[in-house]
């Protein structure tokens, strides 16, 4: 999936923004959300009740600003995984 793709390749630099302004690292999300729209011609969906609905910019910012934080949180050296 393109999406999940594009959140990890942008991982690494959402790591490196760690204690800079969370204005860096919205526009990380908002350029993911801008490759999503015009490179895939894709819109962002949400779950209402028995059908998919399309979410507004501000709701769609919000989940990929979760999954570039999930991401991050997974990539940093003593948060992933323990073997």
């Amino acid at each position: 999936m393109a999406y999940h793709a594009l959140i990890d390749q942008y991982a690494h630099q959402y790591i490196l923004l760690d204690g800079e302004t969370n204005v860096e690292k919205t526009l990380i999300a908002v350029r993911i959300l801008d490759i999503v729209r015009r490179e895939y011609k894709s819109r962002f969906l949400a779950r209402k009740d028995s059908s998919w609905e399309v979410i507004d910019d501000v709701e769609a910012q919000r989940k990929a600003s979760q999954e570039l934080r999930n991401a991050a949180r997974a990539k940093k050296p003593g948060c992933g995984p323990s073997m």
